[in-house]
């Protein structure tokens, strides 16, 4: 109950009112709420990282770079080598040489 008053501000009445289900769904979207804030201000952290410390590299480094986080995309980049490719033939290979 204390959650649902002193966290997500409902008051005694509406929470009292609900049923489990309402409040599940009030509490994921009080938690995607939260989390999505928390991501935002870790944006505009590295953002700011990142400008601050341009002066002090000789190559440009971006935000992602600096501080990765969890939710960034991986891009490959031009000219970057891509893994080759596994095979039966590679892997019965590695299996020799690690077994003897």
């Amino acid at each position: 109950m204390a959650f649902g008053i002193i966290n997500m501000g409902l008051n005694r009445d509406d929470l009292l009112s609900m049923t489990t289900d309402e409040f599940a769904v009030a509490q994921k979207a009080f938690s995607d709420k939260v989390n999505e804030e928390a991501k935002e201000k870790w944006h505009r952290l590295r953002t700011l990282a990142s400008i601050l410390i341009q002066p002090h590299v000789k190559k440009r480094i971006t935000p992602q770079q600096l501080i990765p986080l969890p939710g960034d995309k991986k891009r490959n980049r031009v000219g970057t080598k891509k893994p080759e490719r596994s095979t039966l033939a590679k892997f019965e290979k590695l299996v020799t040489v690690t077994n003897g």
